[in-house]
């Protein structure tokens, strides 16, 4: 599935900020701008650029919501799927999950719609839904003779304004991730949070390339690693602020910080 490759598409890019962060303290008390050459820098960007990109990805997921029609979204070969409907709470429950030798998979969807006076709605419609409550629940499980790997999160969004000219989105997310490679455990864990991420309806509605008006994200991580040599933790503080043509990232750790601007699709 789209949602399980953004997943581990995030782990794997953690994994890599891990090895570089690691390798790279410093002793000086006072934050300086860092250098932008420095590689745990370069993979900061990386993952930062990617999580934006994963975002969007997810925030697409949901919004195509909008034109649900109770037969669930699409799974792969060998997924089990269930969808039921609460009628008292008004939200969609839909399960996927997959069982094979080494490997676990379960994801959870929860959707409710509101329409334009504020009261809930079995199923969207074009004319009068204006929001999306929006809930995502996660694990993978991985485990072989040299390796395993496990993850899970949770994204949370409410989506409003689809019979406006703009769509807001407001949300937050946490993910928790444990790996074992050749002996060395990793362990790494992120929060983030989006506020007023701002789309146009039009291009939501036309299913074009959409990118954000405006808006900001936190992200939060926390990283450590052990092997046979010893053992390290880092931290990464992060901020993006999303303009009409691309958007603007802070990262900071330890003693460092950087800045920079991306463009949208470059």
């Amino acid at each position: 599935m789209k949602k399980t490759a953004i997943y581990l598409g995030l782990a794997i890019s953690a994994m890599i900020l891990i090895l570089a962060a690691c390798s790279d303290k410093s002793a000086n008390n006072a934050k300086t701008e860092g250098d932008y050459n420095d590689p745990a820098f370069l993979q900061a960007k990386s993952f930062a650029d990617y999580y934006v990109d994963t975002t969007f990805s997810a925030t697409q997921i949901a919004m195509g919501y909008r034109n649900f029609d109770g037969t669930g979204p699409l799974s792969v070969a060998g997924d089990s799927l269930n969808i039921v409907y609460n009628p008292d709470l008004c939200w969609w429950m839909i399960y996927i999950s997959s069982d094979t030798t080494g490997f676990h998979l379960l994801v959870t969807d929860s959707v409710k719609f509101v329409d334009v006076l504020s009261a809930c709605q079995q199923f969207p419609d074009s004319v009068t839904t204006d929001q999306i409550d929006y809930y995502a629940y996660m694990e993978v499980a991985l485990d072989d003779t040299l390796s395993s790997f496990d993850i899970s999160g949770y994204q949370r969004a409410n989506i409003s304004g689809f019979q406006t000219d703009q769509i807001v989105i407001n949300g937050t997310s946490a993910t928790q991730m444990g790996m074992t490679i050749n002996l060395t455990t990793y362990d790494i864990a992120y929060s983030a949070s989006v506020t007023d991420l701002t789309f146009l309806t039009a291009d939501v509605v036309a299913d074009t390339a959409v990118y954000p008006l405006s808006g900001g994200m936190e992200i939060n991580m926390a990283m450590a690693v052990v092997s046979v040599q010893g053992g390290a933790s880092y931290n990464w503080y992060l901020v993006i602020t999303f303009g009409t043509t691309g958007y603007h990232a802070y990262a900071e750790s330890g003693d460092n910080y950087w800045e920079w601007d991306e463009p949208y699709g470059g």
